[in-house]
Formats: C-alpha cells, structure tokens, sequence
C-alpha cells in the first residue's frame, strides 16, 4: 500500500460505484478520489453530504491478501487509523469508533466508512468532513467537521496523506495476522461508543439487545452473554425503553 494510485475527479456520483463501474481497468491500491460527490452515499444507502471543496470523499481498490472471512474486522481498523489521525490533530475532545464504521467527536460523526466486496476486490470508501461549516439539518447522526471541531481550515491533501501512513501500518499488521491485533485491540475498546451501554442491534429482520461488552478480535461487537454480531445499526436504548 504505500505505492497509491490517484485518479482525481472534479464530481462523480459516488467513489464507490465509479470504483465498480470500472472494476476492471483499475489496478490494486488505485484511490479515486472526488471533489464532490452528488450521489455519496455511506451504509444501507444513507445519504453523506459530499459539497464540492470541502471534505474528502475517495475509495480504495484492491485485492486484499487473507480470505474474505477474516475481512469482518476491517472497518474497525480502518476506524482505527482514522480515530488516530483525528487524535493528532484534535486535542480535549472525545474522540469514539461507533461499531462498526462511523468515527464521532463528543457524539458528533465526522467520518463514515463503506466497505464493499465487490468481484474479488475490496471497494473501501471513507468520507472525512473536513471543511464544512454548515451541514442539513438532522434529527440523528448529527455530523461535524475538523472545521467546526478546531476553528481551523485544513489542507486536504495533507490530512489524506497522513491517513495513509497511520492505515499502512495497521492494515499490515491486519494482514499479517488476519485479525485485530491485540495492541490496537485495547485501545478500540477503550475507545469504543456505547461501550457498557445497552443498546438494541437491528440487522435486516433480526434485533438483537444487551449491554455492550466490546469488540473481539474478529471485528464482532460483542453483547452481553457474548453474542456476536457481524454487522447492523447500533441504538442506544433510552432509559425506561423496552
């Protein structure tokens, strides 16, 4: 991963579908990147407010080296790095991975992670608010940006070229050990939203609820009586809720 492949683009859809769109002229650890983005969109087809200039927007493209099995516990390192790139830069401020791929400050998502398994390639998008000051209103998932957070406009460029470096090393050290290793492991946990929380997890037509015990090493969440789950929405559940 560290010899990228940029391909810029002044607007597209989404990173994501151009990416598959092209699936076969595009060479591994290719990142398409985007000003702005009219159709982006992040898990379960939610919208993500992508204006022209402001964030990054972009998607990664390659054929990842351990079996599709082990790839649960990807977007929780890729959380991770980005967690640790918003540390550097943020001080004071509490800074959580929501399982299992949106990054929050003080409650606030500033990052979202959509990753696809999409003819033998992984399809990796991140969005990261960046510059905006004013986003639509929303009832959930109030968002922020390193702009609202700091009061400071940031260099784009510079931010995605420090993301690669933290997610290289942590995703070689997935790579080799085809888990989470247990370093990064405590700290994501530590670092873990809702972490002791009840919540209540809804996937297609299952629900699952429990308290909130952490994450293993698989990329599950693990809920009290250890059931794992792999993938859904996570809600907190409000006291005197059932």
């Amino acid at each position: 991963m560290k010899y990228l492949n940029f391909i810029y683009y002044e607007e597209l859809d989404s990173t994501n579908e151009e990416a598959k769109r092209n699936i076969e002229n595009i060479n591994d650890f290719t990142v398409l990147l985007a000003d702005l983005q009219t159709k982006g969109k992040g898990r379960n087809n939610r919208e993500w407010f992508s204006p022209k200039g402001e964030n990054l927007y972009f998607t990664i493209v390659f054929k990842p080296k351990v079996e599709i099995k082990f790839l649960t516990a990807l977007p929780i390192i890729v959380g991770y790095s980005m967690l640790k790139l918003l540390e550097n830069i943020i001080k004071n401020k509490k800074i959580a991975i929501k399982w299992p791929n949106d990054i929050l400050i003080e409650d606030r998502k500033i990052a979202g992670i959509l990753i696809e398994n999409f003819k033998e390639r992984i399809i990796l998008g991140i969005g990261l608010n960046v510059n905006t000051e004013r986003f639509p209103d929303l009832k959930t998932n109030i968002p922020t940006s390193l702009k609202i957070e700091t009061n400071t406009t940031f260099d784009r460029l510079l931010i995605l070229k420090n993301f690669f470096k933290i997610f290289y090393i942590n995703y070689r050290l997935f790579e080799k050990e085809k888990k989470i290793p247990k370093k990064l492991l405590k700290e994501i946990n530590e670092k873990l939203y809702l972490k002791n929380e009840h919540v209540t997890v809804k996937f297609k037509n299952s629900i699952e609820s429990g308290k909130v015990m952490g994450i293993n090493e698989m990329g599950a969440l693990v809920l009290e009586d250890n059931i794992l789950i792999y993938a859904g929405d996570v809600k907190k559940v409000r006291r005197g809720s059932k």
